[in-house]
């Protein structure tokens, strides 16, 4: 069953003579029931090893890209691979547009490093990064 479908029919009744306050409770306890059942939280863990563009929704699209790889959706995969580059995309413009390149060529250099996983933060890290 569809989000959707589900709140078709009225979600919530307000019963006129009842306190304010506990139908408020009420109403709201039912929409985050449907939140939960719909849209459940999902736990991302970001490591210090990972690069600055790995936020927690890039990493959980890259964990859904993979899970669609290996069950064989492929074109569902592909178009996960475009949403995620796109969103590695604005973080470094983001990130490269705050360097002021004209007066300071060393800040922007470092901000590349620092982009492309080559930079000293990262020499600590178990895993290597290949260029």
């Amino acid at each position: 069953m569809h989000f959707l479908a589900s709140v078709t029919s009225p979600v919530h009744t307000v019963f006129h003579d009842g306190d304010p306050q506990e139908e408020f409770d009420r109403f709201y306890g039912a929409l985050l029931s449907l939140l939960d059942t719909y849209y459940p939280e999902q736990s991302v863990t970001v490591t210090s090893c990972d690069l600055p563009y790995i936020m927690p929704v890039v990493k959980y699209m890259l964990w859904q890209k993979n899970k669609l790889m290996r069950s064989g959706r492929i074109e569902k995969a592909a178009a996960l691979a475009t949403k995620i580059g796109l969103a590695i995309k604005d973080y470094n413009s983001a990130e490269l547009s705050r360097v002021n390149v004209m007066s300071n060529a060393k800040s922007m250099w470092s901000k590349v490093h620092q982009l492309t996983g080559r930079s000293k933060y990262l020499t600590n890290c178990h895993s290597t990064i290949s260029t």
